[in-house]
């Protein structure tokens, strides 16, 4: 439910069956507000024991409790902190605090230093900047240490030609924990209106390998079957009447309707504002 005073609400539930385990149920709540200057998100899940979720033990999590808050008093500049616990039936429950701060020195360049604490382990500090350079090139660096004085560093190149779904990214990353691991990459990604995906060579001190992954799905909208991206919270079914027109999303090229005249946009956020356009060129004359 979205209102413009009380920002997005949203209530969850869910049930699974296990043949040994029996029935289970999960039950879920969340808020979201967002200004001009600052937001506020809050959520709350519990999961009985009984409760199957893919890729975790059953009914590992209990109950999940996250808050996070975040302030931008300047353009430019933003704080944020967050708040996050687990309570779990596998192992340890978990509890985890986060700050960070976030500001633009100039067009093109941003700078985040962030901290995060986990009660018994300790603080873990990192500072990573972003630059973009030309060319449709950008540069990233960071540094992070860890609560045992541990420092580990990722260094990252990217390429994105314009209005393409492939594009090129290397990064080198070191970690001095137990000894001096290190390992470099090189990879293709695909972010289209197909999916995402990426291949690519990694050389480490565990040796040579080929790594790759693919995300992809088949989506039915009444009307139409869709081949793209899962949904996410919110999407959006275009429909210009007419096959081959290109659509833009916030003034980038989001991909062309197919035969019908039909473009879907799986993965939009929910309560935040998209500008949606049509290449008016292509858009023929009744």
């Amino acid at each position: 439910y979205g209102s413009p005073d009380t920002g997005l609400s949203g209530l969850a539930g869910g049930m699974s069956h296990d043949r040994q385990a029996g029935t289970g149920y999960l039950l879920g709540i969340s808020q979201e507000w967002l200004s001009r200057h600052a937001s506020l998100q809050g959520s709350w899940r519990h999961a009985s024991p009984a409760f199957v979720e893919l890729g975790r033990e059953l009914g590992a999590i209990a109950t999940r409790a996250s808050l996070q808050a975040s302030l931008r008093p300047y353009p430019g500049i933003q704080t944020s902190a967050g708040w996050l616990r687990e309570d779990r039936r596998d192992r340890d429950d978990l509890a985890i605090y986060n700050l960070a701060l976030q500001f633009q020195l100039q067009a093109g360049s941003q700078w985040i230093i962030s901290a995060s604490n986990v009660p018994g382990s300790g603080w873990t500090r990192s500072l990573a900047v972003f630059q973009t350079l030309a060319g449709r090139q950008s540069l990233a660096a960071q540094l992070q240490l860890d609560p045992d004085g541990n420092l580990s560093s990722l260094l990252q190149w990217s390429w994105q030609p314009d209005d393409h779904p492939w594009s090129l990214r290397a990064d080198r990353a070191d970690s001095r924990r137990d000894g001096h691991d290190s390992s470099s990459r090189i990879s293709a990604i695909y972010n289209g209106s197909h999916g995402l995906g990426s291949l690519g060579v990694v050389d480490s001190t565990a040796g040579r390998s080929l790594q790759g992954n693919l995300s992809t799905s088949l989506s039915w909208v009444p009307g139409s079957l869709f081949w793209g991206r899962r949904l996410s919270d919110s999407f959006v079914v275009v429909d210009t009447g007419e096959p081959g027109i290109t659509l833009y999303r916030n003034h980038q090229v989001a991909g062309r309707t197919d035969a019908h005249g039909r473009m879907l946009i799986s993965d939009l956020q929910p309560y935040h504002p998209v500008l949606l356009a049509l290449a008016a060129d292509e858009i023929p004359l009744a």
